[in-house]
């Protein structure tokens, strides 16, 4: 099992973005269980040839993703927040939030990218908008785990303000 490490936004220090805008042509919008299969292929394209690709296929992702909206349900406000960017009419990005039950925060599960559309600053602005929408919200904390070696992401949630828990 890969190792990963907890990371720790404060959302009561965070930089509001609201004045961040949308890259030219992305739709921003929220997820909904109807954006399964569109998920699904999504961390499909996003994950494979990287540390957290294990071999999972179409039908994983599917199963991967029907778990995630069940675990969202538990906490509708929070799933709520998750964000989704639509780019020539189809999903390009996602960052999908959820509760961590052990700590009873808001958890980062997915922030995932069309592999085409990595490092144009897509992942970025969806995880800003989900920051932004718990800051409304009224949430202190958002948190996530990032397995060790997983270099874009640890730059990602770094420059979003995320410091490691030791």
């Amino acid at each position: 099992m890969p190792v990963r490490h907890e990371y720790k936004l404060s959302l009561v220090e965070a930089t509001s973005v609201a004045d961040v805008r949308a890259p030219a042509g992305v739709l921003v919008r929220g997820v909904s269980p109807a954006d399964t299969h569109g998920l699904a292929d999504l961390i499909l394209d996003a994950y494979r040839n990287t540390i957290d690709y294990e071999g999972e296929g179409l039908a994983e992702a599917v199963a991967e993703i029907e778990r995630y909206f069940t675990r969202a349900s538990m906490k509708p406000a929070i799933a709520q927040c998750s964000s989704a960017l639509d780019f020539r009419d189809s999903m390009s990005c996602a960052c999908l939030l959820e509760c961590w039950a052990r700590r009873n925060v808001p958890f980062v599960g997915f922030v995932i990218c069309r592999a085409a559309h990595k490092h144009k600053g897509l992942g970025k602005f969806a995880l800003q908008q989900s920051v932004e929408k718990l800051v409304r919200a009224g949430y202190s904390e958002l948190r996530t785990l990032i397995t060790k070696g997983n270099t874009a992401s640890e730059a990602l949630f770094t420059h979003a303000g995320f410091r490691r828990v030791d």
